[in-house]
């Protein structure tokens, strides 16, 4: 019977409160404050949208703000969706409960908290309770999240339910904006979901309707009663504005929505919040400045709700000295000049009421504590009833204060630019961020992002770009590809007016609906502001990819034998930091590969060595970690004489001081050539006119191999046995091994070599066409048990993949009698270079992704000796007997056990 009851009740009590009371009219103030603060905003004033969006009117004499987006079965302006927001925001009945803030109050008890119970106990009912009494937040709660204000930036502030529970909050509105940037969402199981133009729209839509109503929350805090607490008597005490009728409501919010004077909306007396870096997004509701002890000079930059409580008084919250319901110590009665009243000396004013009828108003005046306000307030007197010490009855007089229309529109003509004011910079300060790409030209390589804003930024980047698909009329924005194929994804920290450190190349997509024109997307703190969204649209030029690089005749691009696998560390070969040292030095073919007649004469050659570096030993199984982020080491050479595109031209680069580390991995090169391009008298192409000399500079990318172990290991000091039983290793020239060989018992083993044998006056060689001495490495002496370990950068594979050499053999046991001291021996090796690169792509592994990232990494051969080998000449003695097969009677592992 009571639930059937309830719709009648609610519908009696909706009847006798008005809910649509609870702020400024949403139907007519709400919007035209926002129309107002959005006209003098940036996006309306600048052409920030066009030149950071790519948004621009139909009619170029038009402003921005008349651009339209669809979303929801509408089209509307973002002016008009920015103002729907400011509507809707009242909606449904009892969300309007979430907006009051009172700033002498801890954040989380700065809700209201005199609503009566009927109304309560419709919210409590209505939409399954989602607005109930125990749901109800404060003002800068339900915009922002956060319970307090933030302090050094810690999350914990935010109140995740509540904004779980408001889809039209700040955060949201930066989701919204994110994915309209970034054109993709994601579904219900966490996958994502790439969106077309029109999603991409609707989203912006719904972007600038949640600022809207952000903006009317904002905008909440310049009503006296929003800010002190005052609902009961503030919103429910019944009034008559001049003209007409409204049974209950706020008295100023109703006066203000009636009388509309187009001077309290006028743009030149708008009062500035003033943006200021670093400053917090819920300074914008209370700066936690106003403790209600002291007042502030009127330069002194505080909260909205801050600067309303502090100066204005509501229905349920006059001065304190007088029992209010809401007792607040700013404004009181020492801030009027009620001492002249009190002195019969104030003389009153006739005023025009009700039906016309003239009558004589006293209004007090507020001469001090900050604002100065004509028409304040109007004193009256009420009866009130006591006993006295000795029980008796007795009456006297109280002073009480209220405020007729003449005081509210004095009050309007304060609050209302100032609403405004502080609207147009919440506006501005959501497009706050700038943030360009452009091409790096200390490194002569990749791009630097710049932050062209006033505060630094810490987050990701991602250059997006618009995409056609093939054979639709469908664009989807999806990520561009560095030149590794990932993702262009970078987690960088930029100070204000700064730019970055190198963020690499990326490959010019050839599917791109506008080709040349890009997306760059910021996500992170911008100054004081956590998940921060900026983008801006932007053209490139097509790098000009006219060098071919190729391995120079020398068989490598580096080569090294420093390290830290000495087994000698007094070897002044050694290195125990191999995380900083490695090669020294760079060697590359060039060869100019421009369109014909193009002939590169002279200039600059920069190279750029890009890679990550591994956290630890990257030569044994598994390999330690890498670094997400990018090294890159840059040299510069004069070339002259220009670059042929007819015989390769040999550039060396030197490293020193900088060395390419031995742990690096994913190693690219890049070479830019800044120089003279002469077209020739039959060129035909764009680069300029024919028989004409410019300036420009070109570039050429290759994807190197990883450092790349080359062993020598002389396994000489042991011998493979097999006595009839399997095959062991024993220690060369010991007795044990002798007596298995020793048939005839002469106690000599002329049957079989079994002796240890060193190495001498080896050579290494890693070209078949390369004979000069810097093509190749010597090793004097390799005793036995030791080895030799050398490291070079070359491609993954390939005819130049080859070393090779010569070396003798050694006897030193005193016992051998063989005469093998100049046993000659020659040899060559084919090898593939490391691959220890972290790739994006498809893959078995992405776990229901589309794409992730992954590693390849070479696995290695070991351990032996200690190390871990990839292509190793590894000598050593002959096996015993000479006749056993040797893939399945002498198979002796010489890894370590």
């Amino acid at each position: 019977m009571k639930k059937q009851l309830f719709p009648y009740i609610c519908l009696i009590l909706v009847t006798i409160f008005p809910f649509n009371a609870f702020a400024y009219m949403d139907k007519t103030t709400h919007p035209e404050i926002t129309e107002n603060a959005v006209k003098n905003s940036l996006i309306a004033k600048t052409s920030y949208l066009e030149k950071n969006l790519g948004l621009s009117p139909t009619d170029p004499n038009l402003p921005h703000i008349t651009i339209e987006l669809f979303a929801d079965g509408e089209k509307k302006s973002i002016e008009d969706w920015l103002k729907s927001g400011s509507k809707e925001e009242d909606a449904p009945l009892c969300r309007p409960s979430n907006h009051f803030h009172d700033p002498l109050q801890e954040w989380i008890d700065a809700r209201v908290d005199d609503i009566p119970w009927p109304l309560t106990s419709i919210c409590s009912e209505l939409d399954d309770g989602f607005y109930g009494p125990d749901t109800i937040v404060s003002n800068v709660t339900w915009s922002t999240g956060y319970k307090s204000r933030p302090v050094n930036d810690l999350e914990s502030y935010q109140d995740e339910v509540t904004m779980g529970r408001n889809e039209w909050d700040w955060d949201s509105a930066r989701q919204y904006y994110h994915k309209f940037l970034c054109g993709y969402a994601y579904d219900s199981e966490s996958n994502i979901v790439r969106l077309n133009q029109e999603q991409r729209e609707a989203y912006l839509a719904k972007t600038f309707r949640a600022i809207g109503q952000v903006l009317h929350l904002l905008e909440d805090t310049a009503v006296p009663a929003h800010v002190r607490n005052d609902f009961f008597i503030g919103h429910l005490e019944g009034i008559i504005p001049e003209g007409w009728q409204i049974p209950l409501g706020n008295q100023y919010e109703a006066y203000v929505s009636y009388q509309n004077d187009a001077d309290w909306f006028d743009s030149t007396e708008i009062n500035s919040f003033s943006l200021e870096p670093n400053m917090l997004l819920t300074d914008f509701w209370d700066m936690d400045k106003y403790k209600g002890i002291t007042t502030y000079e009127p330069s002194e930059r505080l909260g909205l709700s801050e600067f309303t409580n502090m100066n204005f008084v509501s229905a349920g919250s006059s001065f304190a000295s007088n029992s209010a319901q809401n007792e607040y110590p700013f404004p009181n009665e020492e801030s009027t000049n009620y001492l002249v009243y009190l002195n019969k000396t104030l003389e009153p004013e006739i005023v025009i009421g009700k039906f016309g009828i003239e009558k004589k108003v006293h209004y007090l005046s507020k001469v001090k504590d900050e604002v100065l306000i004509n028409r304040f307030v109007v004193p009256s007197y009420f009866l009130n009833s006591v006993y006295d010490s000795e029980g008796s009855l007795r009456y006297d007089f109280k002073r009480r204060y209220h405020m007729d229309d003449n005081c509210f529109s004095e009050q309007a003509a304060i609050l209302i630019p100032r609403a405004i004011g502080y609207a147009r910079d919440l506006i501005d300060y959501f497009f706050r961020g700038k943030i360009n790409l452009v091409p790096d030209t200390e490194t002569g390589y990749g791009y630097v992002i710049e932050n062209n804003s006033d505060e630094t930024m810490t987050g990701l980047f991602e250059l997006f770009y618009d995409q056609k698909v093939e054979n639709s009329d469908i664009v989807r924005r999806v990520p561009v590809l560095t030149s590794f194929g990932a993702p262009f994804v970078h987690w960088k920290s930029i100070p204000a007016n700064n730019k970055s450190d190198n963020v690499l190349s990326f490959n010019m997509p050839e599917d791109a609906a506008t080709p040349g024109e890009y997306i760059l997307v910021f996500n992170g703190k911008l100054g004081k502001e956590k998940n921060a969204i900026v983008g801006k649209v932007l053209t490139l030029e097509e790098s000009k990819r006219f060098l071919d690089i190729t391995l120079p005749s020398d068989g490598y691009y580096a080569r090294t034998d420093k390290h830290p696998y000495y087994q000698d560390t007094q070897d002044p070969r050694y290195t125990n930091n191999p995380g900083t040292k490695g090669f020294d030095k760079i060697i590359v073919n060039v060869k100019n590969i421009a369109p014909d007649h193009v002939e590169m004469t002279g200039g600059t050659v920069k190279l750029a060595v890009i890679y990550r570096l591994g956290s630890g030993d990257q030569f044994k199984n598994p390999q330690a970690d890498t670094s997400f982020g990018f090294y890159i080491l840059n040299k510069e050479i004069t070339v002259a004489g220009g670059i042929s595109r007819d015989t390769p031209k040999r550039l060396e680069f030197d490293l020193t001081g900088t060395e390419l580390p031995l742990w690096a991995t994913d190693i690219y090169l890049n070479l830019t050539y800044d120089g003279i391009l002469s077209l020739g008298s039959e060129y035909l192409g764009d680069l300029g006119a024919k028989g004409e000399d410019i300036e420009t500079v070109c570039s050429g990318f290759k994807d190197i191999a990883e450092p790349t172990p080359i062993d020598m290991l002389n396994l000489m000091d042991v011998i493979c046995i097999n006595d009839g039983n399997g095959p062991l290793l024993y220690d060369a020239g010991s007795n044990a091994a002798l007596e298995i060989v020793d048939t005839d018992d002469d106690g000599d083993a002329d049957e079989w070599d079994i002796y240890v044998h060193d190495i001498r006056d080896m050579t290494l060689e890693f070209s078949y066409t390369c004979s000069e001495p810097e093509c190749k490495y010597s090793i004097p002496y390799l005793a036995a048990g030791d080895y030799q370990r050398l490291f070079v950068l070359s491609d993954y594979e390939g005819e130049k993949n080859v070393y090779g050499g010569d070396y003798f053999t050694l006897a030193v046991d005193p016992a051998d009698t063989r005469y093998h001291n100049n046993y000659y021996f020659q040899f060559v090796n084919r090898y593939h270079g490391v691959k220890n690169q972290s790739e994006f792509g498809e893959f078995p592994e992405c776990d229901g992704s589309t794409y992730c990232w992954k590693r390849t990494i070479t696995s290695f051969y070991g351990p032996i000796r200690g190390l871990y080998v990839l292509k190793a000449l590894i000598k050593v003695n002959d096996g015993y007997p000479g006749d056993a097969d040797p893939l399945t009677e002498l198979t002796c592992s010489y890894r370590d056990q």
